[in-house]
């Protein structure tokens, strides 16, 4: 059986195509903000009280989750929270 060069580049190169297409992709995580106004008043109470309790990071991550908006956004806001003690 003679394989030549040509027949090897071709497997490698299916290969290559099948696993790019084939293989698994990131899925953004889909995040809805509070429908309310008091739900989001609700919101800022508990990330306030993350902050109160010295919880930075876990406020960060749920002011994400609770307001649908990027990392640098939700750790501004929850810094500007923090500087005004909390509340």
């Amino acid at each position: 059986m003679d394989v030549s060069g040509w027949t090897i580049g071709g497997i490698a190169f299916v290969a290559f195509v099948l696993g790019r297409v084939t293989g698994t992709q990131r899925v953004p995580l889909v995040v809805r903000p509070p429908a309310s106004p008091r739900d989001v008043e609700a919101a800022d109470a508990e990330i306030a009280t993350l902050v109160r309790a010295g919880e930075k990071l876990e406020a960060i991550k749920r002011y994400r989750a609770l307001h649908g908006v990027d990392l640098k956004a939700a750790k501004e806001a929850v810094e500007a929270i923090a500087s005004r003690g909390g509340t």
